[in-house]
């Protein structure tokens, strides 16, 4: 199995959880990506990513499962940054990376944005 395909199977266990739970794990994927993209700087986008992996053997060390959010989340931010940085670094195809890119923004975009409708609709 690929690294896109271990990915992208486990974005779609994340979207198989509940709704609230996603929702969790969306919105801090969000900040972890809003965050690296304001930096422009591969060394600090790399250091984004080696955060993201020490986030998720903390979670580990805790008890957390791969649909936990408390790794989920920074399994996908490291999944992404990693993606981002092979863009220039060529660690994975192009193809492969856009698509793992694509797969985590729209997920954590898409949820965060149900996330604030329905917040506003209380």
């Amino acid at each position: 199995m690929s690294y896109e395909d271990l990915v992208l199977t486990h974005l779609r266990q994340v979207q198989d959880l509940p709704e609230l739970v996603q929702t969790d794990i969306a919105t801090r994927v969000s900040g972890y990506i809003q965050i690296a993209k304001a930096a422009k700087d591969e060394s600090l986008l790399a250091t984004f990513a080696s955060a993201a992996m020490e986030e998720q053997a903390k979670a580990i060390g805790l008890g957390a499962i791969t649909t936990d959010p408390r790794w989920a989340a920074p399994a996908l931010a490291e999944a992404w940054c990693y993606a981002t940085l092979s863009l220039t670094k060529g660690y994975l195809d192009r193809p492969a990376a856009k698509t793992i890119i694509e797969a985590i923004e729209s997920f954590a975009l898409g949820a965060e944005s149900t996330a604030r409708a329905c917040a506003s609709a209380k």
